[in-house]
């Protein structure tokens, strides 16, 4: 299962059981039309006469800019959402799977992610996490 989903200022994505990749807003506008190219050349080409070559995409200074952004969150607030994230399965009863994760609705989530998709549902206008 795939992930998309907003964080802060940026768009989040996982693919499978990977990481979440953070990427700023022009970059994700150029991965969705680079995507979308490919999936219609797929659509409608056959492999062997595709015109589709690799698209390297380039998140420039704005993606360096966002990284420190995101690498600079304190340890403890990582701590206190993944608890908050435990006590929140605890008392809904949620699962978790062998890969660490509980399925919900809005895909698997850790425990640190599940407090933070809560939060983001119960206080969507409070801007950043």
């Amino acid at each position: 299962m795939s992930n998309v989903h907003r964080f802060h200022d940026a768009v989040a994505i996982s693919v499978g059981l990977g990481p979440t990749t953070y990427l700023a807003v022009e970059t994700a506008e150029q991965l969705a039309k680079a995507i979308h190219t490919c999936a219609q050349d797929v659509r409608v080409t056959v492999f062997s006469k595709s015109p589709f070559s690799p698209v390297e995409i380039d998140d420039g200074e704005q993606g360096k800019v966002q990284r420190a952004a995101f690498e600079r969150v304190p340890v403890d607030l990582d701590a206190q959402d993944t608890a908050t994230g435990l006590k929140l399965a605890e008392l809904l009863r949620l699962k978790m799977g062998s890969d660490g994760r509980y399925n919900t609705d809005w895909g698997t989530k850790t425990p640190m992610g599940l407090a933070r998709c809560v939060q983001r549902i119960v206080q969507p206008d409070n801007g950043p996490m």
